[in-house]
């Protein structure tokens, strides 16, 4: 039995296909504009609930905020944290400073009454380069805490400064 090739009618009628293509065209471009709009959203969302995250980590002693801090480069409200831990000289020490670091921050926190939601108004302040800069208003405090945040991956926090 020969095989038999069944014709459909096409679906753009050939007098229409020159004034439908600009059509379609714009439609595809609204939805790139969109698409990146919506893209852009989602990288501020990121950089925000990642500064949020470190925050309550430091503020109830989670370890696991170790891993979102790039401790060699940090500077923490005006102390050059990165230096006293480059001179470390093991891995054990640098590790015992990480956790000790992660401690005192929540004691600290707690003693001077700080509530994590006394920190209201999170925003995406600006992009420098590779960081981004995440800032939050302290109720407490009457100030402005800031996030430096490093773009590269995996996405750390090199310094937390007021302003």
């Amino acid at each position: 039995m020969p095989l038999r090739t069944v014709h459909r009618p096409s679906s753009i009628v050939h007098g229409n296909e020159k004034a439908q293509a600009p059509v379609i065209g714009s439609i595809i471009l609204v939805l790139i504009v969109i698409a990146g709009w919506l893209l852009s959203r989602l990288v501020f969302t990121s950089d925000v609930a990642f500064c949020r995250e470190v925050l309550k980590g430091l503020a109830t002693s989670d370890m696991r905020v170790i891993s979102k801090i790039d401790w060699e480069h940090l500077s923490a409200v005006g102390v050059d944290v990165g230096a006293t831990y480059r001179a470390l000289p093991t891995p054990q020490d640098r590790l015992r400073y990480e956790r000790t670091f992660v401690q005192k921050f929540s004691e600290g926190f707690r003693q001077s009454g700080g509530r994590l939601e006394a920190f209201r108004d999170w925003r995406l302040q600006a992009r420098e380069g590779d960081r981004a800069l995440v800032a939050v208003e302290s109720e407490a405090k009457q100030k402005t805490l800031v996030f430096s945040v490093s773009a590269a991956r995996p996405k750390k926090v090199e310094a937390i400064q007021w302003q």
